[in-house]
């Protein structure tokens, strides 16, 4: 699972005006890279926590992207630390932002376990 973390936090980047980010954008943050540390921990009940709280403060679609992919990503490591290779693998191929299942995929084969890219996931990237 550590070999998760440190790749994700490029991810939570909030979107801003020129003014800077809002009070919520900088909860919304916050709560998506402690889930990213729960994730990385294999608490993965905190992670539902904070993955919760980030939904409560989410407000524009890239914001819920980035909710739903982490979603994903609790759903394959939960699948990963139940032993199911191949659930994590079908977790981790849903993840709808193309950067962070670009980099779920790179190191998932890092350790052994197969993202396949689907048809979907093909036409996106064309």
């Amino acid at each position: 699972m550590a070999a998760f973390a440190a790749v994700f936090l490029s991810f939570f980047g909030c979107q801003t005006g020129s003014r800077g980010p809002t009070e919520g954008q900088l909860r919304f943050q916050e709560h998506l890279v402690e889930c990213t540390k729960a994730v990385n921990a294999a608490d993965l009940e905190e992670a539902r926590v904070h993955l919760g709280r980030a939904r409560a403060k989410a407000a524009t679609p890239q914001e819920h992207q980035k909710v739903q992919s982490l979603e994903h990503l609790i759903r394959g490591a939960q699948a990963l630390l139940e032993g199911d290779a191949a659930g994590a693998g079908d977790a981790w191929n849903r993840i709808e932002d193309e950067s962070l299942q670009d980099q779920v995929r790179a190191r998932a084969r890092a350790i052994g376990v197969a993202v396949p890219a689907t048809q979907a996931n093909l036409e996106v990237k064309q």
